[in-house]
């Protein structure tokens, strides 16, 4: 399974926290990102800075 780091959960929650976004479309951003190692690691790697 997918290792977010705690950086990108926040930035996430923060996503998942604006107004009008629905449960949908974050379960989608998660299960996207969780999927593709390489852009998982490049979002953790942003994330960080």
């Amino acid at each position: 399974m997918a290792n977010l780091s705690p950086q990108l959960q926040a930035a996430l929650a923060q996503f998942a926290a604006q107004p009008g976004v629905t449960h949908t479309q974050k379960a989608r951003l998660r299960a996207a990102v969780a999927s593709n190692a390489q852009l998982l690691e490049q979002l953790n790697e942003a994330a960080s800075r």
